[in-house]
């Protein structure tokens, strides 16, 4: 592994850092939102291949763990 470059404060800039750390958020609390009507959802339940659910209860669990840690 090569070296870690550590860049001065002064080379980041914090507040486009911040915006797209929000925007982030807000995108995954959209995707938080849409997994869970659609995993609440009786039709989607009943019709949709297990595997289908299983997928989409995966991604809502990694959605909620990114947007933790962002958090």
């Amino acid at each position: 592994m090569g070296p870690v470059e550590v860049l001065a404060s002064g080379e980041i800039d914090a507040d486009a850092v911040r915006a797209r750390i929000d925007q982030r958020r807000q995108e995954l609390g959209a995707e938080v939102e849409r997994a869970q009507r659609k995993l609440e959802n009786e039709g989607f339940l009943a019709k949709a291949p297990p595997d289908l659910v299983e997928e989409e209860r995966e991604k809502l669990d990694a959605f909620r763990r990114e947007l933790e840690e962002l958090t």
